[in-house]
């Protein structure tokens, strides 16, 4: 057998991380208001620079987002589309750096 790496994949568990894309900023978009209005900051920007993700009954995304002088993590569930239910800010966590790793929160 070669030799490969082989990543078992966990049911429940977060993947790796990827750089944030046009979906990913799109979540952030349709859901500035409420990430804005769940806290006591002022926002310079929203920008998405990486994400995890986590496959439940839908889809969690944890989303790093750079929005001036901090960066925070964002969770958002998004629903299985069979459902049709839009997408729901479920956590944010404040205070966070450029090199604070995402993890499940």
């Amino acid at each position: 057998m070669p030799n490969q790496l082989i990543t078992p994949i966990v049911c429940g568990g977060l993947n790796e991380t990827h750089p944030a894309n046009d979906y990913i900023q799109d979540l952030l978009n349709n859901l500035e208001h409420e990430i804005r209005t769940s806290s006591d900051r002022d926002f310079e920007f929203l920008k998405a620079i990486e994400f995890r993700s986590q496959v439940v009954a839908g889809r969690n995304f944890f989303i790093k987002a750079n929005v001036g002088k901090e960066h925070i993590h964002v969770k958002i569930f998004v629903p299985l589309p069979i459902n049709g239910d839009k997408p729901l800010l479920t956590d944010i966590k404040f205070g966070k750096t450029e090199t604070d790793e995402i993890t499940y929160f």
